[in-house]
């Protein structure tokens, strides 16, 4: 064996590591992303209260058609609670087109509580107290009366407060976050008037004399006192007087709000 062949022999040959720019010895990572080029979802909105003003519902993306009950503008997506209506409202959301996208959501209106603060009373005399009625207002509400002229005795956050001076009260009914109210008036009764006349008005012994009554009220009822130890609780009662004299003739009345 030559030097030569033992030189060749002992002679190792490489093969260059591959460039990235070699084809043959190249590889590749490649990721997918889908991008949407529209997003149609709808910015949750609500609950409402019947009488809430209008709302702009809003989405990902702008430019798209509003449809669905109380939409009153598809375009700017204008939304009215009162149109509507109270219940549940399906909206969609469309945006058109090859790229498009649509997206529908759910907007309750709660109706509005009934407040019925009941009929306007008068306060009596005797008592001097009444109950007001908020019965006829939607049940399982909270319930808050207020004045600004009258006074509350108790009971202020139900439905039947007590109540002892002459005013205006307000019911205020909460639901679901709703409200209504309703006014009451109370008035404090007018006394009633006793007027009565006695025909004959003189006379001689044994006089029977006749009440002419003129007295004016609600539900009135009488009491005479005659002067002479005699009384009544007629109408117009009669009294007889035996011996001579000047007497008195005295009538309280009193009305079906105990006042005299």
């Amino acid at each position: 064996q030559t030097p030569f062949d033992r030189f060749f022999n002992s002679f190792n040959v490489f093969r260059p590591a591959p460039e990235y720019s070699d084809l043959k010895c190249s590889f590749r990572m490649q990721t997918t992303r889908t991008v949407r080029a529209t997003d149609a979802t709808i910015t949750p909105a609500g609950p409402f209260c019947a009488n809430a003003p209008s709302v702009t519902l809003t989405a990902a993306t702008a430019g798209g058609t509003w449809t669905g009950n109380g939409i009153t503008n598809g375009t700017t997506g204008t939304f009215d609670p009162a149109t509507a209506g109270a219940g549940t409202h399906t909206i969609i959301y469309t945006i058109p087109g090859s790229c498009g996208d649509a997206d529908t959501t759910t907007i309750i209106v709660n109706p509005l509580p009934v407040a019925d603060a009941g009929n306007d009373i008068i306060i009596g005399c005797i008592p001097n107290t009444e109950q007001l009625d908020g019965s006829g207002s939607t049940a399982g509400a909270t319930y808050q009366w207020t004045t600004s002229n009258g006074n509350i005795v108790n009971g202020g956050s139900t439905t039947s407060p007590t109540v002892d001076q002459a005013g205006a009260y307000i019911l205020t009914v909460t639901l679901n976050g709703c409200v209504s109210t309703d006014t009451v008036n109370t008035n404090n009764s007018t006394a009633p008037l006793s007027s009565f006349l006695m025909t004959p008005s003189t006379g001689t012994i044994l006089l029977n004399s006749t009440a002419v009554n003129n007295s004016t009220g609600t539900g009135l009822t009488y009491q005479w006192n005659s002067g002479n130890g005699g009384s009544s609780t007629g109408f117009e009662p009669a009294f007889q007087y035996d011996s001579a004299g000047t007497y008195v003739v005295t009538l309280i009345v009193t009305d079906s709000f105990g006042c005299t």
